[in-house]
């Protein structure tokens, strides 16, 4: 898994090996967590649109999370669309 950070003069990169045994759902804190996120737009593939991931980047790291929702999650697509009416 990688992450990069760009923007201004700020320039960071990180990068974690996956063991076999895990998915990279659970490794998104660590992969993150010496890159500086405060008012940094995070952006993942649908596999990271997880409460527990949301939760992490909003409120422990103070991100804007932009979450990728598909047809397959028709209950938070539904909450997305009344939102946005």
């Amino acid at each position: 898994m990688s992450a990069f950070l760009w923007g201004g003069t700020t320039t960071a990169s990180s990068r974690k090996k996956r063991s076999p045994k895990t998915n990279e759902i659970p490794r998104l804190a660590a992969l993150l967590h010496d890159v500086p996120l405060v008012g940094v737009r995070v952006t993942g593939d649908t596999l990271h649109t997880q409460d527990d991931t949301a939760r992490h980047l909003e409120q422990e790291r103070g991100t804007d999370d932009l979450a990728v929702v598909k047809a397959k999650q028709p209950v938070l697509r539904k909450a997305c669309a009344q939102v946005h009416q």
